[in-house]
């Protein structure tokens, strides 16, 4: 059934591609959970932010060009995958020190009524590292496999 739909490269997929699906998964959730808390003015989510909507494009994009590996076998998109992951981990990576900056600061003058970061932009930055490793390991195994055979 899935070589009907042009997927058979889905029976057969490698652990390192399962590894960026996943990625890419980490990414939606943590855009969909709170990035950080505090102060009564409740929790501030990712998708309620300009970079949590960047993030979740990119996800998405992501998603879309795996989708597109798997069914044509095409390296292009999985180093384009690649490529978006390793944006993906640099800009959620800023955007997580951003937010500890901001944290500590609180911490220091207002005490107890202080803005504190959540669990949800630490997954972003996960999913970007599983996206990175998933499909950087696949692009090496793909170019050592075709320089042995």
């Amino acid at each position: 059934m899935l070589e009907e739909v042009g997927l058979g490269l889905l029976k057969r997929a490698p652990w390192q591609f399962w590894m960026a699906v996943a990625g890419v998964g980490l990414v939606l959730a943590g855009c969909l959970a709170p990035w950080a808390s505090g102060g009564g003015s409740g929790a501030q989510y990712g998708f309620q932010s300009d970079d949590g909507k960047f993030f979740l494009l990119l996800a998405l994009a992501t998603g879309v060009l795996l989708w597109r590996y798997a069914e044509r076998d095409a390296p292009p998109a999985l180093l384009l995958s690649a490529v978006l992951g390793i944006l993906l981990l640099i800009a959620a990576g800023l955007e997580f020190e951003s937010i500890t900056d901001v944290v500590s600061r609180s911490f220091s003058t207002v005490g107890s009524n202080s803005v504190s970061d959540s669990w949800g932009l630490l997954v972003v930055v996960l999913g970007g590292l599983g996206i990175t490793i998933g499909s950087g390991l696949l692009l090496l195994e793909r170019a050592a496999s075709a320089s042995t055979g």
